[in-house]
């Protein structure tokens, strides 16, 4: 058997140097809301059980917050979970995909079993 090539390191900064707008805009959503509360960064990421350094990356979008962990800083942020996609803008073309894929399946005949 061949042995899996890992990818530079090069090759791994470039990929993850660019942050996902989604990934900003939930970072924004979560800082927003601790500012508004009057929690430090410190309180926040112990609730978190992530340090200090960990919630600044989650905060500035440069790396994604995992399912539990965001229902976890719904918890300690006291806010429904939606809150932190609330405002968040629709990608270019999603709307568009999101229409035909509805006009596909419903134009499906459907089948007997």
């Amino acid at each position: 058997m061949t042995k899996p090539i890992a990818p530079s390191a090069e090759v791994l900064m470039v990929a993850n140097s660019a942050a996902d707008p989604i990934d900003t805009h939930v970072g924004a959503r979560v800082r927003m809301r601790r500012l508004r509360l009057g929690m430090s960064q410190e309180e926040l990421a112990d609730a978190l059980g992530v340090t200090c350094q960990q919630l600044r990356h989650y905060e500035n979008g440069t790396d994604r917050i995992g399912a539990v962990r965001l229902y976890h800083a719904a918890h300690a942020l006291q806010v429904p979970l939606i809150f932190f996609f609330e405002q968040l803008p629709v990608p270019d073309g999603m709307e568009r995909r999101r229409r035909s894929r509805r006009r596909t399946f419903s134009q499906r005949p459907r089948v007997q079993r």
